[in-house]
């Protein structure tokens, strides 16, 4: 790689740390991570990644940026309403640091697009909201044996884990089993402050960084808990399931039936089109709606008939937010869409198909 002075000056507080150094800084440079979810946590997670000069960030999220997003989702601002978060997130990455690589993908993660996304990537940092998108990417995770860093916070706590799949180490499913998502414990009803997201993300770097330079992880097999009332923090250590599904006796680590179901219940016909996961998120009166059938659309021709027909709000390379009467709709690259407004998720999907099938009228 090219050490210029500026390279030099730049990463020059860290040479003298023990734990990374001028050769552990070149390694960096080298290193691939993936981050599932660019919310709270992904936010400050790819911030000091992108700060502390790891080469190639791949950032994937499907929703756009909220006004109850910019309390605690530090790169982005009132202006970015309405935008694709990866795009907003890309732009602001590459002026914290414009030598690293940011991939962008406004997709959402699940069980046909997981093996893509992890394609070349040394380690992945769990960000996610949903364990059942969770689910998917850990399974993927101990398959192809890529470290994985799980955090989640709410409220005032929060919990960090990482797992390196060495043997007799235990798996996120050994530790959790087969826990829901609980439409009662989410940040939209039990709120989030952002400190515990500044400080759980910290660590979670921390350790993801230790990780990479092969040095032991201080979270292998050990859960720690963050306490911000209490100002608590404890460290609980766990051991393999020998009856874990995914990586106990069942060694192919297949899904059950339940967790198979979860990635195929929910899917609703629209119009003529075919069959998309229609997905309803909990407190925010908004639906996603991701199609099954292959999107090939040519997207600037896509803008240019959505402007014929109703008003954009905001726009980017990957996405386009406009308003059908009252709702809002935002629509991604890929033909992922979030619906906000509407009444129910009858009414998104035929909302849906009234789009859909305007944009089809003429070959695009």
């Amino acid at each position: 790689m090219n050490e210029s002075p500026e390279w030099l000056e730049r990463y020059s507080r860290h040479f003298p740390l023990a734990s990374i150094g001028i050769e552990n800084q070149r390694l960096l440079s080298q290193k691939r991570i993936l981050i599932a979810g660019m919310g709270g946590l992904g936010t400050v997670s790819s911030e000091l990644l992108a700060s502390i000069g790891i080469g190639y960030l791949r950032i994937v999220d499907f929703d756009v940026v909220e006004v109850s997003n910019l309390p605690r989702q530090k790169l982005y601002e009132e202006s970015d309403i309405g935008k694709s978060k990866v795009d907003v997130a890309e732009e602001k990455l590459k002026l914290r640091n414009p030598n690293i690589e940011i991939d962008a993908q406004a997709t959402r993660l699940d069980a046909l697009s997981v093996t893509t996304l992890l394609e070349d990537i040394d380690l992945i940092i769990d960000a996610l909201d949903s364990f059942s998108s969770r689910r998917v990417l850990h399974r993927e995770a101990f398959l192809q044996k890529i470290p994985f860093i799980f955090t989640g916070a709410v409220a005032e706590s929060a919990n960090i884990m990482s797992f390196t799949f060495k043997d007799n180490t235990p798996c996120l499913t050994c530790v959790l089993g087969d826990i829901k998502d609980n439409p009662n414990l989410t940040c939209e009803i039990t709120g989030v402050h952002p400190s515990i997201l500044h400080l759980a993300a910290g660590i979670q770097v921390t350790d993801a960084i230790r990780i990479l330079l092969n040095q032991p992880s201080n979270l292998e097999s050990t859960m720690m808990f963050l306490d911000l009332e209490s100002m608590e923090f404890e460290k609980i250590k766990f051991k393999q399931n020998p009856d874990c599904k995914l990586c106990g006796r069942n060694e192919e680590g297949e899904l059950d039936s339940g967790e198979i179901g979860e990635t195929t219940k929910g899917f609703r016909t629209i119009g003529t089109h075919g069959k998309a996961l229609v997905t309803s998120l909990c407190g925010r009166d908004t639906i996603i709606i991701d199609p099954s059938w292959e999107i090939k659309w040519d997207f600037d021709l896509v803008r240019n008939k959505v402007k014929d027909q109703w008003v954009i709000a905001v726009e980017g390379k990957n996405y386009l937010t406009f308003k059908i009467n009252d709702t809002v709709l935002s629509v991604l690259r890929s033909g992922v869409s979030t619906i906000r407004g509407s009444k129910s998720s009858k009414n998104a999907v035929l909302l849906y198909d009234e789009f859909y099938s305007y944009i089809n009228q003429t070959s695009v």
